[in-house]
């Protein structure tokens, strides 16, 4: 446990040294939405570009994974902006939670 730091951290911007699981959900579950994908979370419909599917599709309540992993499952390299704001906005609204390493 690190309750000391975990405000602090779930705040924090996401970086590659980060660690990220779900807060709630044991994953994601995606439909089809035109170019997108949608997913329910924290009582919000949430909509992603489908080319971070893949990443966080390794999203899971009960292990951690790294953001290098989510970056690494990416099937477009360009993606990883859009990964990063994700993750950040999902974060602040406690869908996810941050460790940093």
């Amino acid at each position: 446990f690190r309750l000391e730091k975990a405000p602090y951290e779930q705040l924090s911007h996401v970086t590659d040294d980060c660690r990220v699981r779900l807060a709630s959900l044991h994953q994601l579950s995606f439909s089809a939405h035109g170019d997108n994908f949608e997913f329910l979370a924290a009582g919000r419909l949430w909509t992603v570009p489908k080319s971070l599917r893949p990443a966080l599709g390794l999203l899971h309540n009960a292990r951690e994974v790294s953001v290098t992993d989510l970056v690494r499952a990416l099937t477009e390299p360009s993606a990883k902006g859009d990964l990063f704001k994700s993750l950040n906005v999902l974060a602040h609204n406690g869908v996810i939670l941050l460790e940093k390493n």
